[in-house]
């Protein structure tokens, strides 16, 4: 078996002809450099959420947020249990649970403890419906002395003075 062998006759050095074909002048490594930065910047932007527009007439800036009630100013609080997952039926005294006036938002000092939690414990009966795997809802509602957290009453009402939670 014979093996062959290139011969090469050192005119040219041992150099590869076709080594200058491969090589890039300065323009054509800028040219290059250039669309590839172009084609990504270009593919990146279709992937980028564009802004959603603020419609005319609205500032973009939102609003400064503050509390509504200052320190120390006076709520009350109602309690409601009930069967059922909206409150509807405010006039009904027995579902009133618990009644407490004058708290102080932002008090951490009353209390019986003095630690600015209220406790209350009570036996409650079972209705037939709770007794067959029913579910009891709490319904707590703060507002201003004075004011109700039934929407029917409307003079001692205020949407913006009620808050309230459901659990």
């Amino acid at each position: 078996m014979a093996q062959e062998i290139a011969h090469t006759d050192g005119s040219n050095g041992g150099a590869n002809p076709n080594a200058a074909q491969y090589r890039m002048d300065k323009w054509a490594m800028i040219k290059t450099f250039l669309f590839r930065l172009i084609f990504t910047y270009f593919i990146f932007n279709l992937f980028r959420r564009n802004p959603t527009p603020t419609p005319p007439g609205k500032s973009a800036a939102p609003a400064q947020s503050s509390n509504i009630l200052m320190k120390d100013e006076a709520l009350d609080m109602f309690v409601y249990l009930t069967e059922t997952p909206q409150m509807t039926n405010y006039s009904d005294p027995s579902l009133l649970f618990w009644h407490l006036e004058g708290l102080r938002y932002g008090n951490w000092e009353d209390g019986e403890a003095r630690d600015g939690s209220y406790t209350k414990t009570a036996i409650l009966k079972a209705s037939e419906n709770l007794k067959n795997n029913g579910s009891m809802y709490i319904h707590v509602y703060f507002v201003l002395p004075g004011f109700s957290p039934d929407p029917d009453s409307e003079e001692k009402y205020s949407k913006q003075y009620t808050f309230s939670a459901s659990k």
